[in-house]
């Protein structure tokens, strides 16, 4: 069992300014003290976890064994009703390289087990006080030196509940050929339940996020690994290589009343506010967890291409926004290639991510600056555009010859371009270089032959060296997300920090 109490407190006075300047002194000041204005200026919170957690193991001749955990847990950071809650756990394995003789004497396989478990775990993904609204002192609200409060944004549901992840997941582990071959496969299965999200809601509730168990979503799919070691000998030195796969698909169970769930993103979040796109991620029962809700062009149902109108040529927006795409990836496969020759060694780290898609806002701002690969694609002049077709006795005909009114500053930085989100939706795929790692082991001779120093490393490290992305995307690294709290995903803004290459070293003592 444990129990862990958490207490902050928190007084911050501070005055109008500084008497003796560079003095951070309360005391010497000119004007009245007062309490700075910032968030949580003088605050007390506490929260407790109380734990209980009990195991059971069995094991039959060292090549099976099979395992069964419980765990209950008391959160004061929920009501009374809900604040306990039970998730128990069991596995098992089998050592077949050791239970069956005819793989123990194998000179193929080296070695063979098979696995399974089964689990449901807890979690609250709260803060403390979650539970109430809460108000905050604005300045000059309402007026002059009238005090007032103002009620914060964010309204949370009146019976929280924890979050359950129920698991189930079979695997099993194989190495060939002394162990220069291992080989590792996981099936997996997850639903989560009662899932604690922000949710976006309208302004006129007077709260612009709510927060409740939202959706339950499930995650299924496989996890890969295979080792190669040595891959192959080059005279004195070898070659390594390990790669891992994983292929992970969602989707959206249920929500509240099966309608769709708001999760978070950005509406008109770009500087520019005469075109403001919004997109936000969305869960929709049915989708994966978690889709992307964009403001579109009006396409004809029957071919998806862009309505335009045959005088002007140009689109409009459509009333409704489009729900589309999946913001976490299908598949993530890392490959790690090492070359070894006494005590030089190299290693290189790739990985690929694809499946998936990402919204840009850079794009909205590059198109409003003109700045954009888009708005020079036609060299400023009238065009066609692309894909488009017209009304025409009572049908939807091809465009091939009607131009917009003005190619350049009349049509990528206005709204009919730059408020839409589809444009600047791509793939999220992308294949990088993230890391090589370049060591050197110091000759023991140099360092006294391993009698106080057993090792010196020096190493050079390089990270983000390479990207490699599809031409969809113009824009830039899809990983990074322009909110680095809450529950989006795959949405970045032109407010957000490039990605960036880094290069170090390193010197590594081992006595």
């Amino acid at each position: 069992s444990s129990i862990r109490q958490n207490r902050a407190k928190d007084v911050a006075v501070g005055g109008n300014s500084l008497v003796v300047p560079y003095l951070y002194n309360v005391a010497v000041r000119s004007g009245d003290a007062a309490v700075p204005v910032y968030p949580n200026g003088n605050y007390f919170i506490e929260s407790r976890l109380l734990s209980a957690y009990g195991s059971l193991g069995f094991g039959y001749k060292g090549w099976a064994n099979i395992e069964f955990t419980g765990r209950n847990d008391w959160d004061s950071r929920l009501l009374k009703q809900n604040r306990s809650f039970f998730y128990p756990s069991a596995n098992i394995s089998i050592v077949l390289s050791d239970a069956i003789e005819a793989i123990k004497n194998s000179n193929i396989i080296s070695y063979a087990k098979v696995r399974a478990a089964i689990s449901k775990s807890g979690n609250v993904n709260l803060n403390p006080y979650s539970l109430s609204t809460t108000y905050s002192q604005p300045v000059g609200f309402p007026y002059g030196n009238v005090v007032g409060f103002s009620a914060n944004q964010t309204i949370p549901s009146l019976d929280l509940k924890p979050e359950f992840v129920n698991t189930q997941e079979a695997g099993i582990e194989l190495g060939f050929l002394r162990n220069r071959v291992n080989f590792e496969a996981t099936y997996f299965n997850q639903n989560n339940t009662n899932q604690i999200l922000q949710v976006s809601q309208s302004a006129t509730t007077g709260y612009t996020i709510g927060l409740s168990n939202a959706a339950d979503f499930k995650n299924y799919g496989v996890e890969m690994d295979l080792g190669l070691s040595p891959l192959i000998n080059i005279g004195k030195g070898r070659i390594d290589f390990k790669i891992n796969a994983t292929y992970n698909n969602n989707k959206v169970t249920s929500t509240a009343g099966n309608l769709p769930v708001v999760i978070g993103g950005s509406n008109g979040f770009i500087q520019n506010s005469t075109s403001s796109p919004s997109a936000f991620n969305v869960a929709v029962v049915g989708m994966p967890a978690f889709a992307f809700q964009l403001t579109d062009y009006e396409r004809d149902s029957a071919t998806g291409k862009v309505i335009i109108n045959p005088i002007t040529g140009l689109p409009t927006q459509a009333g409704a926004s489009v729900i589309k795409g999946r913001s976490l990836p299908l598949w993530v496969i890392g490959a790690t290639p090492s070359f070894t020759l006494g005590n030089f060694s190299i290693s290189m780290t790739w990985d690929y991510k694809g499946g998936h898609d990402f919204y840009s806002g850079l794009g909205s701002d590059e198109d409003f600056a003109g700045i954009s690969a888009r708005s020079a694609e036609y060299g400023r002049q009238r065009f066609v555009f692309p894909n488009s077709v017209y009304l025409s006795g009572g049908k939807y005909v091809p465009n091939t010859n009607i131009q917009v009114l003005d190619g350049n500053a009349g049509f990528w930085p206005t709204a009919i371009n730059s408020a839409i989100a589809t444009n600047y939706f791509a793939s999220a795929a992308a294949l990088r270089l993230r890391e090589v790692n370049i060591s050197y082991n110091l000759p023991l001779k140099w360092i006294g032959n391993g009698k106080i120093i057993k090792r010196i490393t020096v190493s050079a490290v390089g990270k983000n060296l390479l990207l490699f992305v599809p031409k969809s995307n113009q824009w830039g690294d899809p990983e990074f997300n322009y909110s680095t709290t809450g529950n989006t995903f795959g949405i970045a803004s032109s407010f957000q920090s490039p990605a960036s290459r880094l290069f170090g070293g390193s010197v590594t003592v081992q006595f």
